[in-house]
């Protein structure tokens, strides 16, 4: 990394660690920084301690670990089909997990909600259906987007098709997840996304410098050996299995993945794949999202994934209208 994208990444460290203590400190039940330091020593009274221990930091860690898992896969898939609105959610992947977790909650006593496998397998089923539609991810990008689109609203239609057939308490509970939430979420819903996170940063920073020869166009980096095909399904291979680890911590977070790299280029002023940048963003945004949508409107608490969708549309907004230059 340049020395201006190493600085980026050091401001987006020192702001998660100041949204951080915010989120540890704000709620019904207010801690000043005393009383943070004294739980974190283990010399705290009893209150302010199991709040903390047990509800405050693990729900941190979690809103942190799923925003940068889905930073990651947006990352990887916006460079993949060269277009700066390719996200998950547009692919059809966010729709393929939650058709699957929907599925498992109706129709089998295994529990669904939350779960790490089936969230990542319906991502990658969704995966497969885009794979099976494109005839392979071909040459162009705009055609894995267009294809995108059409299975993510056919696994939508099959959504809530499920959830106006199902049980109103499995639907009640499914809807609530698909919101975005992480209500009662902790270490054991993070750490399947974080142990994903560890195993597919390597690959993805290993596969940087080939993608970077393909942003300039698919002729340029074959000509200069990049086995082309092989570079675009392994990094969206690799992008679907983190957003699907990440969808399974807190729901389906809106523009989290779209956001996160755009957000690096305009800030790196450059055009290299920002991975590492794009997991410290997803990261800070989540969990700026959660604590803001748990003190906005304190003691009423705002879903993450509403604040996500609000701010993120302003944000889709604002990119739309920029110069073509800027949003490409």
């Amino acid at each position: 990394m340049n020395r201006r994208s190493v600085w980026v990444c050091g401001v987006l460290i020192s702001l998660t660690f100041a949204v951080g203590v915010i989120a540890l400190c704000a709620g019904e039940i207010s801690l000043s920084p005393s009383d943070l330091w004294q739980a974190l020593r283990g010399t705290a009274e009893r209150v302010p301690e199991l709040i903390l221990s047990k509800i405050r930091l693990p729900r941190s860690v979690a809103a942190w670990t799923a925003g940068a898992a889905l930073g990651l896969g947006g990352a990887l898939m916006q460079a993949v089909t060269r277009n700066r609105l390719a996200s998950p959610e547009i692919l059809g992947v966010n729709d393929g997990a939650m058709f699957l977790v929907i599925s498992m909650t109706l129709f089998s006593v295994v529990p669904s909600v939350g779960n790490w496998q089936i969230a990542t397998v319906g991502a990658l089923g969704a995966f497969g259906l885009l794979l099976l539609f494109t005839k392979g991810l071909g040459q162009n990008g705009y055609r894995i987007l267009v294809v995108g689109i059409g299975v993510s609203h056919l696994f939508r239609a099959l959504n809530e098709l499920l959830l106006s057939r199902g049980q109103i308490q499995h639907a009640t509970e499914v809807y609530v997840w698909s919101l975005g939430s992480f209500v009662g979420r902790g270490y054991a819903a993070a750490l399947p996304a974080f142990v994903g996170l560890l195993i597919c940063v390597p690959p993805a920073l290993m596969l940087r410098r080939q993608l970077n020869l393909l942003g300039l166009s698919e002729e340029v980096a074959h000509t200069l050996g990049v086995p082309v095909s092989k570079v675009k399904f392994s990094a969206l291979a690799l992008a679907v299995i983190v957003t699907g680890l990440g969808l399974s911590v807190g729901g389906p977070l809106a523009f989290i993945a779209l956001a996160s790299p755009v957000l690096l280029y305009r800030l790196n002023r450059s055009r290299d794949v920002p991975v590492i940048g794009s997991v410290l963003a997803g990261g800070f945004l989540v969990l700026a999202g959660d604590t803001l949508g748990r003190i906005l409107l304190a003691p009423i608490e705002l879903p993450v994934g509403i604040v996500c969708r609000i701010l993120g549309g302003l944000f889709l907004l604002f990119l739309l209208s920029s110069s073509p230059d800027e949003s490409e």
